[in-house]
């Protein structure tokens, strides 16, 4: 199997129920360290960005033939992110493409997902206020 971010293979499970790897390095510059999930649109990992020496997050669109408008989505999230600027806000350090399929590089931000805080319970009522 080959280890590119443009092989088809990539974006769906293979007969196991598992996501095939990604290449251990993107761009020349981030060193892909695990996956953080997947979904519809692509997969996100945790990766090092060895020029600038800091954790990142890179999201890549799912490997293959795209759509205009996926693309044109994608494009509008990585502007849209990356134009604002506030503390609640994911900041967005990076865009480009390799081997043909594009990414977005952005802080990495560390904790659980919203569904397993809930953990099948309702918030307290300040502790949703915040995070709201």
């Amino acid at each position: 199997m080959s280890n590119t971010v443009g092989d088809d293979r990539a974006a769906t499970p293979d007969t196991a129920g598992t996501m095939p790897s990604m290449p251990s390095v993107i761009a020349e510059r981030y060193s892909i360290k695990r996956e953080l999930g997947h979904g519809g649109m692509g997969r996100v990992f945790a990766a090092h960005d060895g020029k600038l020496d800091r954790d990142v997050a890179i999201k890549v669109l799912a490997p293959g033939a795209h759509g205009e408008e996926a693309l044109r989505r994608f494009e509008q999230e990585a502007r849209a992110a990356g134009s604002l600027n506030h503390p609640n806000v994911l900041a967005v350090y990076d865009v480009g493409a390799h081997e043909g399929g594009p990414y977005i590089v952005s802080e990495l931000l560390e904790g659980a997902p919203l569904r397993e805080r809930l953990a099948g319970k309702a918030l307290p009522i300040a502790k949703a206020i915040d995070f709201a």
